[in-house]
């Protein structure tokens, strides 16, 4: 069974700092979590909030297909409850896994800083809420707004 976990961001940020291999520090951050027997399998922490973007970290365990409940929590969050414009996810460029979730879930590669990670260039992706499918409740929209589905969606 799948459990979101809304209330611990700083076990959340400080599980992505891992599985990312970054830093983290407190404080500044609010997080969301998905848990399975009592462990943490993905989460999303959000931080460098302006008003009008807010800045993403995403961690899923290899071999995990987040449920939809999770994902649809992820884009709230910041699209409805904060009224963001803009999401932004921070990729380095020798993270492909993470360049294929972020453009999985909707993010568009925006901007490249060169050798500004330490696997190379830091990779820049957006997201507007307009272009945000997850903020849909029909199933079949979540299906088809995206060409090539990589992650099996499951309740």
């Amino acid at each position: 069974m799948s459990v979101l976990v809304i209330d611990q961001p700083e076990v959340v940020s400080r599980w992505i700092a891992a599985q990312n291999g970054s830093q983290w520090l407190s404080g500044r951050e609010q997080a969301i979590g998905l848990a399975r027997e009592g462990e943490l399998v993905a989460g999303i922490m959000y931080d460098q909030w302006t008003g009008t973007s807010i800045g993403t970290h995403i961690a899923v365990l290899p071999g995990v297909c987040p449920s939809r409940t999770f994902l649809r929590a992820c884009f709230i969050y910041p699209f409805e409850q904060l009224k963001v414009h803009k999401l932004l996810g921070f990729v380095g460029e020798g993270n492909p896994a993470a360049r294929r979730l972020v453009e999985h879930l909707g993010l568009v590669l925006e901007a490249t800083l060169e050798a500004a990670h330490p696997t190379g260039d830091l990779l820049i992706y957006s997201m507007t809420r307009s272009q945000c499918r997850w903020l849909s409740t029909d199933k079949k929209e979540l299906l088809c707004r995206h060409q090539k589905p990589q992650l099996r969606l499951i309740p």
